[in-house]
Order: C-alpha cells, then sequence, then structure tokens
C-alpha cells in the first residue's frame, strides 16, 4: 500500500451501535453491503416509489395541519357557543 493512502471505511452501524468495519466503495461513504453501489432511483416511476416509501402517517402535511386547524376553530366556536347559554 502506498504511503500516506488510507482507505476510507464504511461509516455505516451495524444493530449493536458499532461501525461497520469494510471498507467503503470508491468514491462513496458505505460500503457495497450498506448501499454503496446504489445509484439511486432513475425513472419517474422509481422517484414516485421511493418518495412514498418515506411517507409515514402525512400528520405533519400541509394539509392535515390546515384541517387540524379548521377543527380547533369550530370546537372554540362550539364551546362558546354552548358557554353562551
Amino acid at each position: 500500500m502506498k504511503e500516506g493512502f488510507e482507505v476510507p471505511q464504511c461509516k455505516a452501524h451495524n444493530r449493536q451501535g458499532g461501525r461497520c468495519r469494510r471498507f467503503a466503495v470508491k468514491g462513496k461513504s458505505v460500503c457495497c453491503l450498506h448501499g454503496g453501489k446504489s445509484t439511486g432511483a432513475k425513472t419517474m416511476e422509481g422517484k414516485e416509489r421511493a418518495r412514498l416509501a418515506n411517507y409515514k402517517h402525512g400528520f405533519f402535511t400541509k394539509q392535515a395541519i390546515v384541517e387540524r386547524k379548521k377543527a380547533r376553530a369550530l370546537m372554540k366556536e362550539s364551546l362558546a357557543l354552548i358557554n353562551s347559554f
């Protein structure tokens, strides 16, 4: 091995919380087992699948936030109407 030349180690973590001990793929920060060979989605269909794969529940989407604000305002109005009697 050349002097002063260092091969980067994979930055992924294992289940026990320790670092992976394999060498990273050239130009990447992880080994081939942890996605170093992946080039990512290329087609629009693949990109859409990847986008939806990260979607967990939608609680913080703009639409959900607006609906909760409307519901909260309706509850305030209802309570004010009930308390006025």
